[in-house]
């Protein structure tokens, strides 16, 4: 439903699919494109969109998909302007609407009554937020972590809280271990919550903690195999967590790794991340790295230079980043030849991503100071 195409352009089509046929097909338009909403499925079948933004402006509106006639219809107005938000559909089937941001961080928190079609405040939450996750409890409250707070030009939180539709209160729950936002956030099946991945006010993150609501406490739950940002998780029917894709730095993830909660521990075999080769001292040469953990504790590196000649180009692992680097090799790799490079090495892709490391090309064996390509394996993002 909605979003941003390859182009860059919001979207006002949606599409549904079929499990049966394993086929996709339209679903009719919104009244207005826009990114940044959600849609949350209603007891009664129907979705709810509410929000998001556009290249024009922030909306406030709400729509209502039908799946019996395929049909799109207005919903109520809310009285707030909700984008990178959260929607939780609650026990008794309203629609908790939380945070997001309008023209700052919104703490304002609304609820949708279905079956009157109307919206309702419910609280504000101590601190307004965007890009949080929210998570519906065994025991009806909802918990909201982490986020974005746009004052003093963006804070990113730690704290938590949690919403009692009991008493339409909010209160305080204890804080994670450090601050994320864009991250996934799951109920197990022993009723506690896993938040997983995300980023902090310098990079993407691999650690995951996971709240006790009986104690209200967090724990630690492991490290990624690889930092991420704005990744997709699904529940197994077998209690564990799989996560794909989202982003690490300025590069798009294409593999899953599981979190198994009886050993509270990643794992994932054959991941890969491509990495952009950019262009040093004027070389011209540029092209990808693509970073694959083959199991083993080994990683696989590729390089593939595009602009380079025959060569040798030595190639190295530095400590550091493109623009500030240790000198000292931390992993030999092979020699570019002919614009490609293969290097198995004694690591894995989480060790490479989760501290600066660059992958340097060298002009020549005699010309070891002069770089010509780089790929830095951890950027701001």
């Amino acid at each position: 439903v909605g979003g941003q195409g390859g182009d860059g352009n919001f979207l006002d089509t949606a599409e549904k699919f079929d499990p049966a046929s394993g086929a996709w097909s339209p679903a009719g338009k919104l009244s207005v494109a826009r990114g940044g909403h959600t849609a949350t499925l209603l007891d009664d079948g129907r979705v709810l969109v509410v929000g998001g933004y556009n290249t024009t402006q922030f909306h406030n509106t709400a729509e209502l998909y039908d799946p019996r006639d395929s049909a799109w219809s207005a919903a109520a107005t809310l009285a707030d302007i909700h984008s990178g938000h959260t929607a939780t559909r609650l026990k008794d089937g309203t629609v908790l609407v939380a945070g997001g941001f309008g023209s700052t961080t919104q703490a304002t928190i609304e609820r949708y009554d279905p079956k009157a079609n109307t919206w309702a405040s419910a609280g504000s939450m101590k601190e307004g937020r965007t890009d949080q996750t929210a998570v519906l409890l065994n025991d009806g409250r909802v918990l909201v972590a982490g986020g974005v707070n746009s004052q003093n030009g963006g804070t990113y939180l730690a704290t938590a809280e949690i919403f009692d539709p009991a008493s339409g209160a909010w209160s305080p729950a204890a804080s994670m271990a450090g601050p994320r936002s864009g991250h996934t956030a799951a109920l197990l099946p022993n009723g506690q919550v896993l938040v997983a991945g995300g980023r902090d006010a310098e990079t993407s993150l691999s650690s995951a903690e996971r709240y006790d609501p009986a104690g209200n406490a967090w724990a630690p739950a492991g490290t990624l195999v690889a930092a991420r940002w704005l990744p997709a998780s699904a529940l197994l029917p077998d209690g564990r967590l799989l996560l794909s894709g989202g982003r690490v730095g300025n590069s798009s993830l294409a593999f899953v790794e599981q979190y198994d909660p009886a050993r509270n521990e990643w794992a994932g075999e054959g991941q890969t991340l491509t990495l952009s080769l950019t262009s040093q001292n004027n070389s011209g040469i540029t092209g990808t790295v693509v970073l694959t953990n083959i199991g083993g504790g080994k990683l696989r590196v590729e390089m593939h230079a595009v602009g380079a000649g025959p060569g040798p180009y030595p190639a190295h692992i530095h400590m550091g980043s493109c623009a500030q680097l240790n000198p000292a090799p931390r992993f030999p790799l092979t020699n570019v030849l002919d614009g490609v490079s293969i290097t198995e090495i004694d690591a894995s892709l989480q060790l490479v991503t989760s501290s600066p490391n660059a992958i340097h090309m060298h002009k020549s064996p005699d010309e070891m100071p002069i770089y010509v390509a780089c790929a830095d394996t951890r950027v701001p993002g």
